[in-house]
């Protein structure tokens, strides 16, 4: 996809505007596709395969296995992992659940029941400091990105300000938010 978008950096304005629209919503059905057709194929594989079915530690490995399976190759073909991840799951709710065994089913219910809670509990804040880092750490390393087609000093100047802004947002627009809706209770 990065290639794809260093090809339009060298036309006029809305040629770049309409390329990039339409690069990002053939990705976005070619992602939605890809998730439908691994999502149908893992439902396939369970009713069609009934040895799948002999342990329920199986079932559930080979569950999380077709998951995995759906974000690599959205990784691999450049494609958007997170939305091929959704359809995977939706498709896989709606149609690979039924085709488990009983054991499988309520094991796998209690155990993503038993992963959001400890996600939400335990780890919440672990993962708010991770996805931080990451977003920090890939700014500064898209940093020396900026040298090899010149340093923009309007754009690094609007980035700080809508950084700022909307920190500034969440702390104290939110926080009035909720105590607006604490006095109206």
């Amino acid at each position: 996809m990065n290639d794809k978008l260093l090809d339009l950096q060298f036309v006029d304005y809305w040629t770049q505007y309409w390329g990039i629209n339409i690069l990002i919503f053939k990705t976005c059905l070619i992602s939605i596709a890809a998730g439908i057709g691994l999502g149908i194929l893992s439902s396939y594989a369970f009713k069609l395969f009934k040895p799948l079915n002999l342990s329920r530690i199986q079932e559930g490995c080979i569950f999380i296995f077709f998951v995995f399976i759906s974000y690599s190759l959205a990784n691999l073909e450049d494609l958007s992992a997170a939305l091929t991840l959704l359809v995977t799951g939706i498709m896989m709710s709606h149609y690979a659940y039924y085709n488990l065994s009983f054991q499988a089913k309520e094991e796998s219910r209690y155990t993503f029941i038993f992963l959001l809670v400890i996600s939400t509990r335990l780890i919440s804040k672990f993962l708010e400091t991770t996805a931080e880092a990451f977003v920090f750490t890939y700014l500064g390393l898209a940093s020396y990105k900026i040298f090899q087609f010149g340093f923009v000093f309007y754009l690094v100047f609007f980035c700080l300000l809508f950084i700022v802004l909307t920190r500034l947002f969440v702390i104290f627009g939110l926080s009035f938010i909720l105590e607006y809706i604490r006095c109206l209770y």
